[in-house]
């Protein structure tokens, strides 16, 4: 009964920063990564060139890094050999997996705030409003950005209003954020 539940698949989202100078290679990275999902019975429900962007903080002195995502359902032993890959490869940045309760398709909010073109400064409420139903995604760096201070604090429950597990999320979708430099920790990075 162990065994089956250490095999048993779950789904995950996996974001790595790859390096800028290797972006010429993007595609073959990526095919690389996914081959090792699908030889061990692993399946892929999205995989995702979101592009070079400028990082908000500087990782292993460099400015820039080149996003891709990854959506898979896999097993821990597949997990575990990439993130393997990851931690031991000088292709990859930084790399970040997150356990997800479904797979998802089409475009990540990531791949969205790319393309979209720069919004005003008065939107904060409606964001705010939204976080209060929906799950904030940490690969939206823009509404993100609005539930940190200008010192770099998160904003506290007493301000938002939000429920304490709605808090919880906010907190965390900021912590990723930072982690993937979307977000910068504090306004010296700028």
């Amino acid at each position: 009964m162990a065994l089956q539940q250490a095999n048993a698949k779950k789904h995950y989202e996996i974001v790595a920063i790859i390096h800028p100078d290797h972006s010429d290679q993007i595609s073959e990275i990526i095919d690389r990564y996914a081959l090792i999902v699908s030889d061990n019975n692993g399946a892929i429900h999205r995989k995702e060139d979101s592009g070079r962007r400028r990082l908000a903080y500087p990782i292993q002195k460099v400015y820039k890094g080149h996003f891709i995502l990854f959506n898979i359902e896999a097993d821990i032993e597949t997990l575990a050999k990439l993130e393997y890959q990851f931690k031991y490869s000088d292709l990859v940045l930084r790399s970040l997996v997150v356990k997800v309760d479904k797979p998802a398709v089409g475009d990540s909010a990531l791949l969205k705030t790319n393309k979209d073109s720069p919004k005003s400064g008065s939107e904060r409420q409606s964001i705010i409003a939204n976080a209060r139903k929906n799950d904030l995604d940490y690969k939206d760096s823009r509404a993100v950005s609005k539930f940190i201070l200008e010192s770099g604090r998160i904003i506290p429950n007493r301000v938002l209003g939000l429920p304490a597990r709605r808090q919880r999320q906010v907190s965390v979708a900021v912590k990723r954020a930072r982690y993937l430099s979307l977000v910068a920790y504090c306004d010296r990075h700028q």
